[in-house]
């Protein structure tokens, strides 16, 4: 189940990160899925599986935001240097 719910997960959490540099406004969408989700998980896999799982995801969603952040800086020093 584990590797699983890994696997069925990240498409919606990519596409939702991928939405989040389009439109700021979806980091709500965001918290609920992965709240919703991340409730099922805690109460059918045990505590090393349901740790294992968050860091993983942790770690996806960590990058997407650093990699959005760094894009929005990019962006910000070309339009404020015009």
């Amino acid at each position: 189940m584990k590797q699983v719910s890994m696997l069925q997960m990240m498409p919606t959490i990519n596409r939702l990160m991928m939405q989040l540099n389009k439109e700021q406004n979806n980091v709500d969408e965001l918290m609920k899925y992965l709240d919703d989700t991340l409730c099922v998980l805690s109460t059918h896999l045990s505590s090393d599986n349901f740790r294992h799982i968050l860091n993983k995801i942790w770690r996806n969603v960590s990058d997407s935001v650093c990699s959005f952040m760094e894009n929005n800086v990019k962006v910000r020093i070309v339009v404020d240097s015009t």
